[in-house]
């Protein structure tokens, strides 16, 4: 299940990506967590799986929206991401992981959404095929009062 995968506190492997990790195929990665109670976000940390060798690239962008009722979300926060997945310099395995500063208060509905590459580079030898975005361990920090 989704949540076990996401939050059970250890990171999936990139050597075995069989174990732990949420994987989707030629699609954004659109998910929406609700906690127990609202919490004060100071930080959401993902972790994605890049190993162009078993067609998994890390994505080409990471947006955070949070609400307070799952009807009224904020403004996307995106991601700063150094890296272009569709790189050459990118062929090979990495975990990436990639942290967004939220500070919203009130936050009980965390929305993911993460793009891929639509298609496997053209260095690639399976060049033009949709890859796959494999996310793991999902981190919400608390501001810390």
């Amino acid at each position: 299940n989704m949540e076990q995968i996401l939050f059970d506190g250890e990171t999936g492997e990139i050597s075995d990506l069989s174990q732990g990790w949420l994987g989707f195929m030629g699609n954004d990665v659109n998910v929406v967590f609700q906690l127990s109670k609202a919490i004060d976000l100071q930080d959401v940390v993902m972790h994605f799986a890049h190993v162009p060798d078993a067609w998994a690239f890390a994505p080409t962008q990471v947006t955070i929206l949070v609400s307070s009722d799952g009807e009224t979300y904020s403004e996307p926060i995106r991601a700063r991401i150094k890296y272009n997945p569709g790189e050459i310099e990118m062929n090979t395995s990495q975990l990436q992981t990639i942290k967004v500063a939220v500070d919203q208060q009130n936050v009980r509905f965390v929305k993911v959404v993460a793009k891929g590459l639509a298609r496997i580079p053209e260095w690639h030898k399976a060049k033009g095929l949709r890859p796959w975005l494999l996310i793991d361990e999902v981190q919400l920090n608390e501001v810390i009062k």
